[in-house]
């Protein structure tokens, strides 16, 4: 009798011990950042603010993982953004507006996920930039229009990912407009976006080259599309001085419809010991544009607006603690509608330190000044509000921490 409950007793514990090791992994984790930030000229007028999220966007998430057995994994992640000043949630009030999708990953295969997500652009090449890595927001590119920094994603998006090929990786993306074929203006092709990215690691060097193009982004005839509500389509003011310039009144002009963005960047960075230096370029070029409510009647059909970006930064990691980096970034824009067309260009400097009080836990402080030339070149310094001329500084110091 107490050989048979033995054996049952072993039998028990090698099912529970086959079921725990089949049972799926939930890993809530987060990020908290706070600071305050001082800007020189925000719509003519100095500011002071408690921000959120300048060094890294504050969130909390779940990640899932399971074991399927012969390399094969299930995971998926449930990411929501918030301001942690406030407590408000943000991309455009979603529950998950950050991430969420699920996937399969085998070894050897590579990973397919499937769900909202960021552009291979920003994964491959926004982390070799200033902003992304220790320069906060005051450094992201103008208006994040080259996606690199991350603040819009794609909704309806399948995305593939290689194994690494001895130190190479590349990375496929779609999304979806989830809208059948319809009349002008409508259709498959309606709100949907479509690129990939390549990255080689190795020997110090990261090198990544990639490409996105967006159809109708942020199209009010398809709300259900890849982009919706986080899109960055508000007008950049020095667009209304272009109108106001053209049409020799105050402009009323209020959003900035884009045909069809298609972006492209090569970013690159190369650490030697405690220095790390950087440099990306990206231009992004926007077709069949229309500006809302032009005075300018030639703004009110269609145009294209160019945009050109290039930065060099460089690292010193004094400690394993405490990086200090600065960075110089020149941007040049042509709007062109018909026979017309202007060409403001920026140069931005900034400046930052990050110094880590544990593993968790760090503090950082961020300046930045930009500086426009020609004649429609209105400062302003990505989520902050815009200048009233052609210059404005920011300043941020925040405590960041990880749980």
């Amino acid at each position: 009798m107490i050989k048979v409950q033995r054996l049952c007793a072993l039998a028990l514990g090698a099912t529970c011990a086959q079921l725990s090791h089949a049972q799926t992994s939930v890993t809530l984790y987060g990020l908290i950042d706070t600071g305050i930030t001082w800007s020189s000229n925000q719509h003519g007028s100095s500011n002071v603010e408690m921000t959120s999220g300048k060094l890294s966007g504050t969130r909390w998430g779940m990640r899932v993982t399971e074991d399927l057995g012969g390399g094969w994994r299930t995971l998926g992640v449930l990411e929501n953004g918030f301001n942690s000043a406030s407590g408000a949630a943000l991309q455009n009030g979603r529950m998950f507006g950050r991430q969420a999708y699920i996937g399969l990953s085998g070894d050897g295969y590579g990973t397919l996920l499937i769900g909202r997500q960021y552009t291979p652009l920003a994964l491959y090449g926004g982390f070799l930039t200033a902003a992304l890595r220790w320069g906060t927001s005051l450094m992201v590119h103008p208006l994040d229009l080259d996606l690199l920094g991350g603040t819009t994603r794609f909704n309806n998006a399948i995305d593939y990912e290689s194994p690494n090929y001895g130190g190479i990786t590349y990375k496929l993306q779609y999304a979806f407009s989830n809208q059948a074929e319809g009349p002008a203006g409508a259709g498959f092709a309606n709100n949907r976006e479509w690129g990939g990215a390549i990255r080689y690691v190795g020997h110090g060097l990261t090198l990544s080259v990639g490409y996105t193009q967006i159809d109708r982004p942020d199209a009010v005839s398809n709300t259900n599309g890849a982009v919706v509500g986080d899109y960055q389509s508000a007008l950049p003011l020095w667009v209304k001085q272009v109108d106001t310039t053209l049409s020799g009144t105050a402009s009323s002009a209020a959003v900035l419809t884009a045909g069809t963005q298609k972006t492209g960047m090569i970013a690159t960075l190369y650490t030697l010991d405690r220095w790390s230096i950087g440099a990306v370029v990206s231009r992004t070029l926007f077709d069949d544009n229309t500006v809302t409510r032009a005075s300018a009647t030639r703004l009110n059909g269609s145009g294209s607006l160019a945009l050109n970006v290039a930065e060099i930064n460089l690292t010193y990691q004094a400690t394993p603690a405490n990086y200090t980096g600065m960075m110089v970034t020149y941007s040049g824009a042509r709007f062109q509608s018909g026979a017309t067309h202007t060409s403001p260009h920026w140069w931005q400097v900034g400046i930052a330190n990050d110094y880590f009080l544990s593993k968790r836990t760090d503090v950082y402080i961020a300046a930045a000044y930009e500086i426009g030339s020609a004649r429609d070149a209105i400062a302003q310094i990505t989520l902050n509000a815009p200048s009233s001329t052609c210059t404005e500084a920011g300043v941020s110091v925040g405590l960041r921490h990880r749980f």
